[in-house]
């Protein structure tokens, strides 16, 4: 079994470790550096090997080195679980990644196209030929549009 570093976990070595049939116990941080390992473990399925204290890393460190038919089981165990969670298929990652870029960029790209619809029809509003001074006109929404004159008020 492995004992993962803290505030720093491993990332390439936890990998390695679970790969290779190692189990390995964490300690969750506060910051992403000290989050990795939790993931990791998590993903696979090992979400009891993360500790969320020091007394609890030292309890679970403890439980896994006295429980030596769990330690076997998980060496042959761990490299499906691996491959079964998704952590070692890069093209199953990689397309999850780009849907996520483009439902995000999508999602942007429309976002503007309603603010120059809004822009465009508030410009609308505002006739050049009607505005004869500067305090003819004021700005809503980031937009010129001609005040209200006071028979529009009506």
């Amino acid at each position: 079994m492995a004992l993962d570093t803290w505030p720093y976990n491993g990332t390439t070595t936890t990998f390695e470790a679970l790969w290779m049939g190692v189990p390995v116990v964490t300690f969750a941080g506060e910051r992403h550096a000290g989050r990795v390992g939790a993931s990791i473990l998590t993903r696979v399925g090992l979400g009891d090997l993360v500790a969320d204290s020091p007394g609890a890393y030292v309890e679970a460190a403890l439980a896994l080195a006295h429980d030596r038919g769990r330690r076997a089981g998980l060496r042959s165990a761990l490299r499906p679980m691996m491959t079964g969670a998704g952590l070692t298929d890069g093209r199953a990652f990689t397309e999850r990644l780009e849907a996520a870029m483009l439902a995000l960029w999508q999602e942007r790209t429309e976002r503007i196209a309603v603010d120059q619809n809004q822009h465009a029809a508030a410009v609308e509003r505002v006739n050049p030929l009607e505005i004869h001074n500067i305090d003819q006109i004021h700005v809503v929404g980031g937009s010129p549009v001609a005040k209200p004159s006071d028979h529009d008020r009506v």
